[in-house]
C-alpha cells in the first residue's frame, strides 16, 4: 500500500532554542566532496554511505522534492522520494526522536504545496532548505529502522530507500551525525560592528525558515510571516537614523538557535528581538505578546510554548553539544542578572507603543518563560509573538502588509524610546564577541 508523505504542518512546533553558551557543534556529511561509493541498487550498510554524482563547480541547480510516498514490505518499508532532477545526497539516522535525515544539493527547498498526511509508520516530514547548497527531507521513524537498501531509480530523479525493522540498541548503535563534518552558517551576511557608529544595533531574528515552517494553518506558514515582518521593521529602524538593523537570515533557509544568536553577537548588537507568530490547541486566543526570559514561565501556555520552541532544532535534523546543567545554570545566571531586567523594561516600553497601533493579546500580552534563544549574554532579548495562527482575525490580518506596516512601526518605536531611556547603559563601551 503506498501512502503520500504531507508537507509538515508543524503539529508541535517544536525546536531546540539553545544559548550562546551552549556549544554548537553539528556534525554532518559535506555533499561537495561526495561521490557514489555503491552503484545504484548495491546494498547500504551504514546510514551515512551516499550516493549519486559528484557535485560540479558550476551553480546549484534547483532542484525540487517532488513527492515521497512509502509501501510496505516484508520486515520494513520502502521511501521513495522523487526529485525533479538527479542530485547528489546522503542521508543518515538520528535518535531521541528517531527519525531519517535526507539532505540533496539543491538551493531551493520547495516542494508540492500540498499533500495526503503519511499514515503509519511513518508520520509528517519536514522538507526545506537547510543550507544554501543544501536541501532537506526528515522523516520521523515511528519503530526503531536502519536504510539497509538506496537505489536511484528513473534516472537518478528518484531514490528509494529499503528500511528493515531493527532492535532498539542496533538503531541507537548506528544512528548519529556523519563523522568528520560540520555544519556551515547561512545566515544574513554580518557587517562587523562599527566601534565608532553611535546608532543602537538591533538583532531582529525571523524565527523558523527551511526546513523548519514554524505553525502553519492553510497557506500560511509562520517562517514566511516573520521574515516579511522582519525586513519591515529592519526598514523602520534604519529609517529613523538611530538605529542600525542585523537581520540574523534574509531568505526562507534554516539556522540553528545557537547560530542566530551568534549574528548577534559578532554584529555588537544591543538589543535581540526574536519574531514569531503562536497557536493554540484549545479555546481562542487573538492579539500580540511579548515574552521575556525568566527561568520559570508566567504560566501553563507560557511553559508549553517555550518547550515547544526550545525543540525545533531537533526535529529539523540539527543537533548541538551541550555543558552541563549546573554550570549552564551558573553561568546564564551571571549572564543574564541585569540584561534580563532590562528586556522587560524593553517589552513593556514595547507594549506600550504597540498597544497604539494593534490589538494586543488581552490576558497578560508581557508573559515570561524559558526560551533558550533569549540567553544571548548581556544583550536584553524579547520574542514578540505577533499573534494565533489558528485565530482567523490574526492569521488573516498579520499577514497583510497594511497591519506589518503598523505594528512593525509601533515596534521600531518602542525600541527606539526604549533606548532613549536607557542610553547610558548600551552606549558604554563594548566589544563584539569574535566569529
Amino acid at each position: 500500500m503506498s501512502r503520500g508523505l504531507s508537507r509538515a504542518r508543524h503539529p508541535v512546533r517544536a525546536a531546540r532554542w539553545f544559548a550562546a553558551l551552549v556549544a554548537a557543534s553539528l556534525l554532518w556529511a559535506p555533499l561537495g566532496a561526495m561521490a557514489a561509493s555503491e552503484p545504484a541498487g548495491a546494498d547500504v550498510p551504514d546510514e551515512d554511505a551516499s550516493t549519486g554524482a559528484r557535485r560540479g563547480a558550476a551553480s546549484v541547480p534547483e532542484v525540487r522534492l517532488s513527492g515521497l510516498a512509502t509501501r510496505d514490505i516484508p520486515g520494513g518499508i520502502v521511501l521513495s522520494m522523487t526529485l525533479s532532477e538527479a542530485a547528489p545526497f546522503t542521508f543518515f539516522t538520528l535518535d531521541e526522536p528517531r527519525r531519517l535525515v535526507i539532505d540533496y544539493v539543491s538551493s531551493t527547498g520547495e516542494g508540492p504545496a500540498r499533500t495526503p498526511a503519511l499514515e503509519t509508520p511513518l508520520g509528517t516530514p519536514r522538507f526545506g532548505l537547510f543550507r544554501p547548497d543544501r536541501a532537506r527531507v526528515v522523516v520521523p521513524l515511528d519503530r526503531p529502522m536502519r536504510v539497509s537498501r538506496a537505489a536511484q531509480v528513473d534516472g537518478g530523479a528518484g531514490v528509494e530507500f529499503t528500511l528493515l525493522q531493527v532492535s532498539a540498541e542496533d538503531f541507537a548503535a548506528r544512528a548519529g551525525w556523519p563523522a568528520g563534518a560540520r555544519w556551515e552558517a547561512g545566515g544574513a551576511p554580518v557587517p562587523p560592528a562599527q566601534p565608532g557608529d553611535p546608532r543602537l544595533v538591533v538583532a531582529i531574528d525571523p524565527g523558523h525558515g527551511g526546513i523548519d515552517p514554524g505553525a502553519t494553518a492553510g497557506d500560511v506558514m509562520e517562517k514566511h510571516v516573520v521574515l516579511a515582518f522582519a525586513q519591515r521593521l529592519a526598514r523602520h529602524l534604519e529609517a529613523s537614523g538611530e538605529a542600525r538593523a542585523v537581520l540574523t537570515r534574509d531568505r526562507d533557509i534554516f539556522l540553528p538557535l545557537g547560530e542566530r544568536v551568534r549574528i548577534a553577537q559578532r554584529a555588537g548588537a544591543h538589543v535581540f528581538i526574536s519574531l514569531h507568530a503562536d497557536t493554540v490547541t484549545e479555546g481562542e486566543a487573538s492579539g500580540v505578546s511579548v515574552y521575556t526570559l525568566a527561568p520559570e514561565a508566567t504560566d501553563a501556555a507560557a511553559a508549553q510554548l517555550a518547550e515547544r520552541e526550545n525543540r525545533a532544532d531537533v526535529l529539523a535534523g540539527a543537533e548541538a553539544g551541550a555543558v552541563g546543567d549546573d554550570v549552564a545554570r551558573v553561568l546564564i545566571e551571571l549572564a543574564h542578572r541585569g540584561s534580563m531586567a532590562e528586556a522587560d523594561r524593553l517589552a513593556e516600553v514595547t507594549l506600550t507603543a504597540l498597544n497604539d497601533e494593534v490589538e494586543l493579546l488581552r490576558s497578560r500580552p508581557h508573559r515570561r518563560a524559558e526560551f533558550r534563544v533569549l540567553k544571548a549574554p548581556g544583550t536584553p532579548s524579547i520574542l514578540i509573538e505577533l499573534g494565533f495562527l489558528t485565530s482567523l482575525v490574526d492569521r488573516e490580518r498579520i499577514n497583510t502588509p497594511a497591519w506589518q506596516e503598523m505594528a512593525a512601526g509601533g515596534v521600531a518605536r518602542g525600541v527606539l524610546d526604549w533606548a532613549a531611556e536607557t542610553a547610558p547603559a548600551w552606549r558604554a563601551p563594548r566589544t563584539a564577541a569574535r566569529p
